[in-house]
């Protein structure tokens, strides 16, 4: 890799880290963020029921995430570009005790970037993320590995990114079709963002003899230097697990005065499905819109 790519790659990592970080967060984390009431679709659920939404962990599970990122910005030195990332990572949960308390590690089984039609492969520069949580909720994020430039540029994303996936932003108390509760003010992955928000349960159903929850997010975003960002974003959570099972996410707007686009994508992958930039294209170009 040529250090002038590299020293590109750098300023896009640093210009658009913590906007993905929020992005993810959004995504990832289970819930998306709504500015309004949305009114319910179809569903098979009754009108008076209620729905707790919890993220449950067990011992021993692992879980294949494959998160396929596209970014159309302005970069300072490179000027419009099309940023293309696919990501790979399997969650496993090696301790969950009934106090609360848990140990979880992720762990990057392929990441790449094309940037402007240039595939750069940057697997063997991604740490491995151990996360703990204790009885009282207190989370630290370590990581081990990894490429010590990629990791200087963008490891308080990958942490922010880790914790948020994990973090409560799941309604704390039951809810019915229709009812809408705001998203924490201190998202993580928004370090330096004032984010306002609402997650708005609009369905349940059925799916694949599963109870799934469609949860629909718009939030708004500002921050230093002009940031203003936009977010849509619909996700689908298996109601028994709370586990987010897809989602897609849509974020436009300016990023330090920069125009920004981004379409996000989160799938939980089966026990046999490859996750790679390749599959994520097969997988995008056939599937049904809902």
């Amino acid at each position: 890799m040529s250090l002038t790519l590299l020293q590109t790659l750098r300023n896009a990592y640093r210009n658009l880290s913590s906007v993905l970080a929020l992005t993810a967060a959004i995504g990832v984390g289970g819930c998306l963020l709504g500015s309004a009431p949305v009114l319910a679709e179809r569903r098979d659920a009754k009108d008076d029921a209620t729905f707790t939404l919890k993220r449950v962990y067990k011992t021993g599970d692992t879980d294949r995430y494959r998160v396929t990122t596209k970014v159309n910005t302005d970069i300072p030195g490179a000027g419009l570009v099309d940023i293309s990332m696919t990501m790979v990572m399997k969650d496993s949960t090696k301790e969950a005790k009934e106090d609360g308390s848990l140990t979880s590690i992720s762990e990057f089984e392929s990441a790449s970037v094309d940037f402007n039609g240039m595939e750069i492969d940057l697997t063997a520069m991604m740490p491995k993320v151990i996360s703990t949580r204790d009885k009282n909720g207190k989370s630290d994020v370590k990581m081990e590995g990894g490429n010590e430039q990629i990791t200087s540029q963008i490891g308080d994303q990958i942490k922010q990114f880790n914790m948020s996936a994990a973090a409560a932003m799941l309604p704390s108390k039951p809810v019915k079709v229709g009812d809408s509760w705001e998203m924490p003010s201190d998202l993580a992955g928004a370090k330096d963002q004032k984010v306002v928000g609402k997650v708005t349960l609009v369905s349940v159903e059925t799916i694949q003899g599963k109870r799934v929850a469609k949860l629909k997010t718009v939030s708004d975003a500002t921050g230093a230097g002009d940031t203003k960002i936009h977010t849509e974003a619909t996700t689908l959570i298996d109601v028994e697990t709370g586990k987010a099972i897809n989602t897609t996410t849509k974020t436009d707007g300016n990023a330090n005065g920069s125009p920004l686009k981004i379409e996000m994508t989160m799938k939980l992958l089966g026990p046999d499905e490859k996750g790679g930039a390749k599959e994520a294209v097969k997988a995008d170009s056939g599937a049904k819109k809902p």
